[in-house]
């Protein structure tokens, strides 16, 4: 069941005025101001289901997919059985980590896509990944030492689980409201 929210914009401005503007001017711009408030629908199942699908996907793009490759390219060696067995045992808290990480980040997304009058799920979110997700990934690809053949396989395989992700987070926030 969607929760709902109600959310309006409280202007600092506005206790300002109340000792400087005359106390009829105070009402009409209060009553300007109460107007905006809306309420939006945030599906948190939803946002549960899309952080669920991501972990999965994740498990099989960076497994069967690209596994290997994304080892090469970050140099991991997992024929050293104590080194896999280190790289495992660290692996469960960041995968706790990650997890809180997207069930925030699609929860931002929600709301975005909720305010939103002028774009569809799947619009605003292939937006946001171009605009923020593409360039950082980028911006920590570009400044490695690794060859330029390598940091574009890494900026693409990790760059298309991304745009996938968004694909689905935003249909998904689109058609289950």
């Amino acid at each position: 069941m969607p929760i709902q929210f109600q959310y309006f914009e409280f202007i600092i401005v506005n206790i300002f005025f109340y000792s400087v503007v005359k106390p009829n001017d105070q009402n009409n711009l209060i009553n300007k101001y109460s107007k905006k408030m809306e309420t939006i629908t945030i599906n948190y199942y939803a946002i549960a289901l899309g952080a669920i699908l991501s972990m999965i996907l994740g498990a099989i793009w960076y497994g069967p997919i690209f596994g290997k490759k994304w080892m090469e390219i970050n140099e991991v060696n997992f024929e050293n059985e104590e080194i896999r067995k280190k790289m495992q045992k660290s692996a469960g808290p960041l995968y706790g980590i990650q997890f809180l990480l997207t069930l925030f980040q699609i929860l931002v997304l929600a709301h975005l896509i909720a305010d939103s009058q002028m774009a569809g799920g799947l619009e605003r979110s292939l937006w946001i990944w171009a605009a923020f997700v593409i360039p950082t990934l980028a911006g920590t690809v570009m400044w490695t030492s690794k060859t330029t053949k390598l940091r574009w396989m890494h900026f693409l395989i990790q760059g298309g689980y991304q745009l996938i992700m968004f694909v689905i987070y935003g249909l998904l926030l689109q058609i289950w409201k």
